[in-house]
């Protein structure tokens, strides 16, 4: 998967994990539907992004944090050169 530098903008700035409130703030977003959908669940099923408690997809409470893949990733030529929001 070659992600959008938006993409890369969210796994960076996941690396402590951040709620999704503060991941649309971040890339000046204001559909939270779409933003998931298009951003966050793709990085999730590459394994590049994972909840902080998955057992409550919807809980409150919910942040989503850089994987260990995902970090490989950022550290990697490709992820040190993509473009930051």
């Amino acid at each position: 998967m070659e992600p959008s530098p938006e993409q890369v903008a969210i796994l960076r700035n996941c690396i402590d994990g951040k709620t999704i409130s503060e991941l649309l703030l971040l890339a000046g977003k204001s559909s939270r539907t779409t933003f998931r959908e298009d951003i966050l669940l793709p990085l999730m099923r590459i394994g590049w992004l994972e909840q902080t408690i998955p057992d409550k997809p919807t809980s409150k409470k919910q942040k989503y944090r850089t994987t260990v893949d995902g970090r490989k990733f950022l550290n990697s030529d490709q992820g040190s050169r993509s473009d930051m929001i």
